[in-house]
């Protein structure tokens, strides 16, 4: 969960106050990790508020992905777009079976 700007100072004065990261958790009710990495993050010289974004799973296939929405503008790239016809799966068509019911 992301602190607020008076979370994070709080975080930073009792650090201050103790030196240490987990004397620091122990006065402000935090995890002595959560206290070490926003200090960390001023001592680099960065912004403990600044969003850090993570890599998603579909960034590996974005490429792919951009490719086919390029070669096939209006989203199809199925039987439908190659035969100029809908399969029969797709039209809801019965089987050949009386009634139209399947073998289950």
């Amino acid at each position: 969960m992301t602190k607020s700007g008076r979370e994070i100072m709080e975080i930073f004065e009792a650090f201050d106050l103790t030196g240490t990261a987990w004397s620091a958790a122990q006065l402000t009710g935090y995890d002595a990790k959560t206290v070490a990495r926003y200090v960390a993050i001023r001592e680099a010289g960065g912004d403990p508020l600044a969003k850090t974004s993570r890599p998603r799973l579909i960034d590996v296939f974005m490429p792919k992905i951009e490719e086919l929405v390029d070669r096939y503008p209006r989203g199809r790239s199925g039987p439908t777009s190659r035969t100029g016809r809908s399969p029969r799966w797709a039209t809801g068509a019965r089987s050949g079976r009386p009634g139209g019911r399947s073998r289950r």
